[in-house]
């Protein structure tokens, strides 16, 4: 049955795969028991901070990718662990989500009172009509485990916003949604739902699609 207990928040370093089929590993970095009183989200922007600000560790200095599920796309976490420069932030975000392409810049003269307008058409992940042509696309191949491949596709469109909060500006924190399909030998998708990721982070450029894709 299904009981109360203890929640944990758990940080690990994924190592390179090893050749030769061998399974992969992980080396945990910070476990931490999540109080009554905390949130997971803060907990975590936490243990990234201790990560990353520990000049004696090599996460100080070198270009870092983390990878993270939904719960961890929304502005109470992608807005704080944003701050620090050297980190890439890679999250899944659910189907129905909305996202905004940036304002179109308004004239002097048009401009009204009160702040500029940060957020301009949206882009429904539910309603392709919304997409336009993505900025990217890259095509390779993946096997399974049971010796079927499958064609991936991965489309990027970059300099995409979502809706902040008061305390969490995301207007200032531009990313890029990348979008992973998995095609059969037919072409036909071999999941019901695309694959939907935020890319966000001051050096996300220096990553390639298919480093994105792998890296999840």
């Amino acid at each position: 049955p299904i009981t109360l207990g203890h929640q944990y928040s758990l940080l690990a370093y994924l190592p390179d795969k090893l050749s030769g089929g061998e399974p992969a590993w992980i080396v945990p970095l910070i476990w931490r028991r999540i109080s009554p009183q905390e949130s997971e989200l803060a907990v975590a922007v936490a243990q990234v901070a201790t990560l990353l600000t520990d000049e004696s560790l090599p996460f100080h200095n070198e270009l870092c990718v983390q990878v993270d599920d939904s719960r961890y796309s929304t502005p109470a976490f992608l807005h704080p662990v944003a701050q620090h420069a050297n980190l890439v932030t890679i999250a899944r975000l659910r189907g129905t989500r909305t996202l905004f392409r940036p304002a179109a810049p308004v004239a002097a003269d048009d401009r009204q009172a009160g702040h500029p307008r940060w957020y301009g058409a949206p882009f429904a992940l539910h309603r392709p009509s919304t997409w336009g042509p993505p900025a990217q696309t890259v095509t390779t191949t993946h096997t399974s485990r049971r010796g079927r491949t499958y064609t991936v596709q991965i489309q990027a469109w970059h300099d995409l916003l979502m809706r902040g909060t008061r305390d969490c500006a995301m207007h200032t924190q531009p990313f890029t949604l990348v979008r992973v399909r998995l095609l059969d030998a037919a072409g036909q998708p071999a999941f019901k739902r695309d694959l939907w990721l935020v890319v966000l982070g001051a050096r996300r450029l220096e990553l390639t699609l298919l480093e994105i894709q792998q890296a999840y």
